[in-house]
C-alpha cells in the first residue's frame, strides 16, 4: 500500500472538461483513466487488500465513467465523482466476498502472521506497510474508510465527506477515534509485549 499520492493540480482538469464539452467521450475516459486511475487502484486497495478485486473496481469505475461521461460533475468534482463511484464498487465488492465467504467457507479468515523479531530490531518498510494494512483491516468499514480518503488519498474533510456522502464532522470524529485504536494496533504487533 503506496502512501503517497499525486494531487491533480487546479486546472488540470480542463482538458478532460474540453473532451466532454466537444462530445468526445473516448478522449474525456482516456483523460480521465490517466489523471485519477492509479489512485483509484490504490484506494480500491486499501480498502478491499485484494489485488485483483482492486483491479476489478478500477475497471467497474470506468466502465461506468464511460456509461455516464456527459453527466458527471464539473471541475473539482469531478475527481469526487469518480472516487464516489469507486466507494460503491469497494463496498460492493467487500460485501460480495463477505457472503461468498461465509456461504462457502467452513473456516475463519486466519490472522496475520506475528513475527518473532526482538523490537529493538529496526523494521523495513513493507513489514510496516503490511502492518497497517491489516490493522485498517479491523477498523469498522466506515471508520476505515474514512481513515482511507483523508490519509491515503488525501482528500480534505470536505472531499473527503463528499464521496462518502457523509458530513466533513462526522468523517473527523470517525477519525479522530481510528487513528489512537490503529496506533496501538501498529505498536502491539509490532512489539507484541506492550500491554
Amino acid at each position: 500500500m503506496e502512501l503517497s499520492r499525486v494531487c491533480p493540480r487546479p486546472g488540470e482538469d480542463g482538458e478532460i472538461e474540453a473532451a466532454r464539452a466537444a462530445g468526445d467521450h473516448r478522449r474525456a475516459l482516456t483523460l480521465l483513466m490517466a489523471r485519477h486511475g492509479d489512485g483509484i487502484y490504490r484506494f480500491a486497495m486499501a480498502m478491499t487488500h485484494d489485488r485483483n478485486l482492486a483491479e476489478e473496481v478500477r475497471q467497474q469505475v470506468f466502465v461506468e465513467a464511460y456509461r455516464d461521461v456527459g453527466n458527471l460533475a464539473a471541475g473539482s468534482s469531478l475527481r469526487s465523482s469518480i472516487f464516489g463511484i469507486a466507494r460503491h464498487r469497494c463496498l460492493d465488492a467487500v460485501h460480495a466476498r463477505t457472503r461468498w465467504n461465509q456461504r462457502y467457507k467452513n473456516r475463519l479468515l486466519e490472522e496475520p502472521e506475528q513475527d518473532d523479531c526482538e523490537p529493538e530490531l529496526e523494521f523495513d518498510r513493507g513489514r510496516l506497510v503490511r502492518v497497517l494494512a491489516a490493522c485498517l483491516d479491523r477498523l469498522a468499514p466506515a471508520a476505515r474508510e474514512a481513515v482511507v480518503l483523508r490519509y491515503h488519498q488525501e482528500l480534505s474533510y470536505d472531499e473527503a465527506a463528499e464521496i462518502a456522502g457523509e458530513r466533513p464532522g462526522t468523517l473527523r470524529r470517525r477519525v479522530s477515534r481510528a487513528l489512537p485504536v490503529l496506533r496501538r494496533c501498529v505498536q502491539i504487533t509490532l512489539r507484541p509485549g506492550v500491554s
